[in-house]
């Protein structure tokens, strides 16, 4: 396997667009076999996993800075070292700059203090709950073995992968979040809608 050299610098990239603008901000990550795989998985719940994650009720609930705000664990897979993804929805008479700088703000508070050990655990017991919701028909076991047996070359994997969730502590979101949310490990793109009659 080729191996994609270290980022030594934030990358940015901006795109006119006619669609709703959006930003999409990027740090690096290792594959889905790393030992910090499982680690992701509960940062992603943690700060976007519905209602009562971090980045809803910062930046859409309370302070109305985003229509959308969320994170994905890995982008576009996990196979190979990919990407911790976040994307923000500006709200109206709000900028991209301003999500940008809340969402650092985020980053930030997690790098200073750890994670509250009900918020890990509610995180944790919905991703077990989810997985389960997917297990409750044959379909759903098909897809979910065949997945995992296609990845991680045992199906077993599944059913192991709770326990690693379950085994993470505040301690390695916090390690995680200093060690690879860092400036120069970041590419951000940013839609913007060119202005009328402009080609």
């Amino acid at each position: 396997m080729t191996a994609e050299p270290d980022q030594e610098g934030p990358k940015s990239t901006d795109i006119a667009s006619p669609a709703q603008p959006m930003e999409f901000v990027a740090y690096h990550r290792p594959d889905q076999y790393d030992k910090d795989d499982p680690v992701f998985d509960v940062l992603s719940g943690l700060l976007s996993g519905g209602r009562t994650s971090i980045m809803y009720r910062d930046m859409v609930r309370d302070k109305k800075l985003a229509l959308e705000a969320g994170a994905e664990a890995q982008f576009p897979g996990g196979k190979y070292p990919a990407l911790f993804f976040f994307y923000l929805i500006p709200g109206l008479g709000h900028t991209a700059a301003e999500n940008e700088k809340e969402l650092d703000v985020i980053l930030d508070n997690l790098k200073k203090e750890k994670v509250d050990e009900p918020s890990l655990a509610r995180v944790k017991t919905r991703t077990r709950a989810t997985l389960i919701r997917q297990l409750d028909n044959n379909e759903g076991l098909a897809q979910l073995l065949a997945s995992y047996h296609a990845n991680y070359g045992d199906w077993k994997k599944l059913f192991t992968s709770i326990d690693e969730i379950d085994k993470v502590t505040a301690d390695d979101v916090q390690r995680v979040v200093r060690q690879y949310f860092t400036p120069a490990n970041r590419t951000v793109a940013l839609t913007f809608q060119p202005e009328e009659g402009a080609k």
